[in-house]
């Protein structure tokens, strides 16, 4: 019994190192701007050098704790406002949530608790970021998702939930030109005021792909073991802009060897060879190393591939 809560313990142990070491490297000044530059399109137009100057003054914060609602309590991995100077005078600011999450295999829909937690992170501004009913001075809100095990299909995919505004039973027949400019200004307008929640789901490649200029591709760079440190210190500076010190350097090398994937890529080498050289099915494979019941979608995607 001792062992079998001491084997526990390590893995929670590692869990928490991971996730930690994760959220760090991710709130370091360069990377985050890279990483608000690439997806928050108020911030494409800013260069990296006011980006990563803001946040040395403006840092994250990791773990931030959302009580707005009694007994419901939420924390955030990774918690970042822009505001102005740097955002554009007809923008309030923006509140920013990076959440790198282990795996896709949950016990529930990932995309509907990201907008579960964009919600939150709207509704908790009221008596905050605004007062009374001055609704306008609500914060758009991005939620930013990096999920490092995945179905292989999902390889290298960005998603993006955001609100979509339609219209039906408008009648335009008849309607002056000035009008229907009136109208057109309108919609704009409307779609402008509800764009107040964006989405973003990365799903990152085990190996990095050289030509891909994606912010995916930029996650399969820092967190997979497919590159030595050298390597990823040269590409990270040249290709990316940020600079690598020993430090972070060793904080990344770290990860990648904490990473699921290091330990799942060898039981799944594994698990070819014992249903090759003993005519296994894959659940019998899969029994056989004892791999747990929640890992298992996971080995059955990559296995099933194979047998097509």
């Amino acid at each position: 019994m001792e062992d079998i809560q001491n084997a526990i313990a390590d893995e929670l142990d590692k869990k928490t190192q991971f996730d930690e070491q994760c959220k760090h490297i991710l709130s370091d000044s360069q990377i985050l701007a890279y990483i608000i530059k690439c997806c928050v399109k108020e911030c494409h137009n800013i260069s990296m050098k006011n980006l990563t100057e803001y946040f040395k003054k403006h840092p994250a914060i990791t773990g931030k704790e959302d009580t707005s609602i009694s007994g419901t309590k939420i924390i955030y991995d990774i918690f970042v406002t822009v505001d102005s100077p740097i955002l554009d005078d007809n923008n309030v600011g923006l509140i920013i949530n990076i959440e790198p999450q282990k795996s896709r295999y949950l016990p529930y829909r990932l995309e509907r608790r990201a907008i579960h937690n964009n919600s939150r992170l709207i509704s908790q501004q009221k008596g905050i970021d605004f007062i009374k009913s001055n609704y306008n001075d609500l914060k758009k809100v991005y939620s930013i998702w990096i999920v490092y095990k995945h179905a292989r299909i999902d390889d290298g995919v960005i998603g993006t939930i955001s609100y979509e505004y339609k219209e039906t039973g408008r009648k335009v027949k008849g309607i002056s030109k000035k009008k229907l400019k009136q109208m057109s200004e309108k919609i704009k307008r409307i779609k402008n005021d509800i764009d107040l929640s964006d989405i973003i789901l990365i799903y990152p490649c085990v190996e990095y792909q050289e030509e891909d200029e994606s912010i995916s591709n930029f996650f399969s760079l820092l967190f997979t073991d497919s590159k030595t440190p050298n390597e990823k210190k040269l590409l990270i500076e040249n290709k990316y802009g940020i600079m690598m010190t020993e430090k972070k350097l060793e904080e990344v090398d770290n990860i990648c060897n904490m990473s699921a994937y290091v330990e799942d890529r060898a039981r799944l080498k594994d698990a070819r060879i014992i249903m090759e050289t003993l005519s296994l099915t894959i659940d019998q494979a899969l029994d056989a190393l004892k791999i747990d019941e929640s890992d298992r979608p996971w080995f059955i995607d990559y296995l099933e591939d194979d047998e097509d």
